[in-house]
């Protein structure tokens, strides 16, 4: 099966490549993937969270949300190297699994 960008997928079932957890998110956070990361899930604990490609994101300029209390597993687009993270709404908590 072929996902288009930024699709949402299955979530994994092996091993995660690593693991990022921030508490008090409150700026965009860039993470530096593996080079081995073909996917992502990222958890919004508390707040609404706004998802940005190899680039800054902002309220204004996101590729992807999400929604307080949830989890999305997304594909990263191939030559992707970061994922920034932003709160929509400030002391977001944010949990992201490379796999």
């Amino acid at each position: 099966m072929a996902y288009s960008y930024g699709s949402i997928i299955p979530a994994p079932t092996s091993k995660p490549i690593a693991v990022t957890r921030h508490t008090t998110l409150n700026t965009s956070y860039a993470i530096t993937l593996n080079t081995k990361t073909t996917g992502i899930e990222v958890t919004a604990n508390t707040k609404p969270l706004l998802l940005r490609w190899n680039d800054t994101a902002t309220t204004s300029a996101f590729d992807g949300v999400i929604p307080a209390d949830s989890s999305k597993v997304f594909m990263v687009p191939s030559g992707t190297t970061t994922v920034n993270i932003i709160e929509d709404g400030g002391g977001a908590q944010v949990v992201v699994i490379e796999f």
